[in-house]
């Protein structure tokens, strides 16, 4: 499967594999509600500023001092959702998922409308293989927003741990209807269709993301979730050559 995240809930035309699920962590907050530039704005009680300087320490992966500062904008306002949830990201980037579930649920009980919350709360159950917890997480981030790719490209990822391919499938198909550009949200309609062993499905979705752009060609033949596929005539039809 290909990982999908950035600003706006996607990594468009990303072909990467996927990194280890808690790599999802800080992808998804740093620029998930504007953290960095909303409270900077709207703050008054100077965590706005702390918030920055943690955002900058962060993304140069100085996680420790990014969580320093990070208690300090927590202590000059302590009901600042953002820096509860931005901490408790960062917890699960270091591997303390149950630290990040405890954050999120701080930041969750203060602003319950933080979609970014939940979807990462659901990628801290998913680390600690707590799937149902992380659908049902997902679940609240689609019904605040149904057009978030990213909660539905997670919850597929939830399903298709628990061997429910077919709703994972229709979860990646979302992402697709979505956006319908990004060889991505293809390549892991292909993936799912794979584990769930409709090898000509599988090969249709796999034409379809190198049609989309796809070029990753290496990831695709070490991609274990395609090992279903690759005796078939058709997947051998679209690699060659590659």
């Amino acid at each position: 499967m290909v990982n999908e995240t950035a600003a706006n809930g996607t990594k468009s035309g990303d072909n990467k594999r996927k990194p280890p699920v808690a790599a999802i962590f800080i992808i998804v907050a740093m620029a998930a509600v504007g953290i960095y530039g909303y409270f900077s704005v709207s703050d008054t009680n100077n965590s706005g500023q702390l918030i920055a300087k943690a955002y900058e320490a962060i993304k140069a992966d100085n996680y420790k001092e990014g969580i320093d500062i990070l208690t300090k904008a927590i202590e000059a306002d302590p009901q600042n959702a953002a820096a509860h949830m931005l901490r408790a990201i960062t917890y699960g980037k270091q591997g303390s998922h149950q630290q990040a579930i405890a954050g999120l649920d701080k930041a969750i009980s203060l602003n319950p409308q933080l979609i970014e919350a939940y979807i990462n709360r659901g990628v801290a159950y998913s680390s600690i293989a707590k799937h149902n917890e992380a659908i049902a997480d997902y679940d609240k981030a689609i019904q605040l927003n149904p057009q978030h790719k990213l909660a539905y490209s997670a919850r597929a990822r939830s399903y298709t741990a628990i061997g429910s391919h077919d709703k994972a499938i229709d979860d990646y198909k979302k992402v697709i209807e979505l956006n319908p550009d990004d060889p991505s949200g293809y390549f892991n309609v292909s993936c799912a269709y794979s584990l769930a062993k409709d090898i000509s499905k599988s090969c249709e979705y796999l034409q379809k993301s190198i049609e989309k752009g796809l070029s990753a060609f290496l990831e695709v033949k070490q991609d274990k979730d395609l090992d279903n596929i690759r005796d078939s005539s058709c997947y051998k039809k679209i690699m060659e050559g590659k």
